[in-house]
């Protein structure tokens, strides 16, 4: 069995159980193949199930992985249409590609559709089209400094209006996070959204003349995460 399918289902395996995929990525090593797979598995996941469903084909009966069972369905119907390297899962999963792939038939011509990728919900499709965002870790580099790292690997990155630290990259952008900023702290994954909290708080706090010195912010949520790290860069620079 092919590495990268093995390690495309332990990340999707991480997203099942309430992490997301950017914040695994910066915390192991993956590569650009394996990170592609896992972003496209996700996209025609639902249909995926459906195609598991409807031709009585599960894990737990084949007695194989059941993510990377997903992620081998995806390269064979949607991929590469074929499966890398050799295996057990591998041959048995062939013996079902005939049922696979009339239920994938099946389920187009119900929808009406004649193309794989009218198969991936509208919001999918919005969201692929979405600018993707780094903030520069201010505690290790310079907002400046982050900003020229990455204009000479992506000529159109440019600073957030809205979040200081933040830099906007375009939606097709590919393999930033596997840059080396990433696994260093230097930059961080982290959508436009989940800064808000943070600049808000603190946003208030200059307005009403709160004492950053005597903060203790909490998030009682979750576990120290790149929301506390920002309210912590915040506080110090306003010091």
């Amino acid at each position: 069995m092919s590495s990268m399918y093995l390690v495309s289902a332990k990340a999707l395996r991480a997203i099942d159980s309430g992490r997301s995929l950017k914040e695994y990525c910066s915390k192991v090593s993956i590569s650009k193949s394996s990170y592609g797979i896992c972003c496209e598995t996700l996209k025609f996941r639902t249909v995926i199930n459906q195609i598991l469903i409807e031709s009585r084909i599960n894990a737990e009966t084949l007695g194989v992985d059941e993510y990377v069972l997903v992620i081998m369905i995806y390269e064979l119907l949607f991929g590469k249409k074929k499966i890398a390297g050799g295996g057990t899962v591998k041959r048995m999963l062939m013996d079902h590609s005939e049922a696979l792939i009339s239920s994938l038939r099946r389920i187009m011509e119900s929808r009406g559709i004649s193309r794989v990728e009218d198969l991936v919900s509208n919001s999918v499709k919005v969201a692929t089209t979405m600018p993707k965002y780094i903030r520069v870790n201010e505690l290790k580099l310079s907002l400046m400094q982050g900003l020229e790292i990455l204009k000479k690997i992506y000529h159109a990155a440019e600073i957030d209006p809205d979040i200081p630290s933040l830099i906007v990259l375009p939606h097709d952008v590919k393999g930033f996070v596997s840059l080396p900023q990433v696994k260093s702290g230097e930059f961080i994954i982290q959508d436009k959204a989940s800064c808000f909290p943070s600049q808000v708080l603190c946003s208030n706090m200059l307005l009403f003349e709160l004492p950053f010195h005597h903060l203790f912010p909490l998030d009682p949520f979750r576990r120290l995460g790149r929301r506390w790290k920002y309210i912590r860069r915040l506080c110090r620079s306003r010091k």
